[in-house]
């Protein structure tokens, strides 16, 4: 992100006052895991997705939620 530490100046002060958590996933992905300049490709969805869901988990446990399996298909 060009103005990268511009941004992070003026945001982070708000989400540290509200006691909001950042999730940094800046480099979390290589070059050749996106389509374009913003969209990440098909196999990346899935690296995405599993971490997403890895932080959600993490955040329900931290407010005592514990979600139910899934149900199964038919």
């Amino acid at each position: 992100m060009p103005y990268e530490a511009a941004y992070r100046a003026l945001v982070m002060p708000m989400l540290e006052a509200r006691g909001v958590p950042l999730a940094d996933f800046s480099g979390f992905l290589e070059d050749d895991e996106f389509g374009d300049d913003v969209h990440v490709n098909y196999q990346a969805q899935f690296k995405v997705h599993e971490a997403y869901r890895a932080l959600a988990l993490r955040q329900l446990a931290e407010m005592g939620i514990t979600p139910s399996p899934p149900a199964a298909r038919e």
